[in-house]
């Protein structure tokens, strides 16, 4: 069997597979997808940081600062 590797050979694959699974499957490949998506968000998340380390907009000072902020913000 030739495993497909085009998204529009792949998507009806899915889809059929996904239709014939057991309920406790389906939840897993849920939890599945949810990883995937928390990964890319956090991927995103530290390589917009490290382009702030880089470009001087976060700093030490500027994360205390932010804290203070928002401990004076927050009693």
């Amino acid at each position: 069997m030739t495993i497909p590797v085009e998204a529009r050979e792949l998507r009806p694959l899915l889809h059929e597979k996904i239709d014939t699974i057991t309920e406790a499957d389906l939840q897993e490949v849920h939890r599945l997808l949810m990883r995937l998506e928390m990964q890319r968000l956090m991927n995103g998340i530290g390589h917009a940081v490290d382009e702030g380390y880089a470009s001087g907009r976060i700093t030490a000072e500027s994360i205390q600062e932010s804290i203070a902020e928002y401990r004076a913000a927050k009693p």
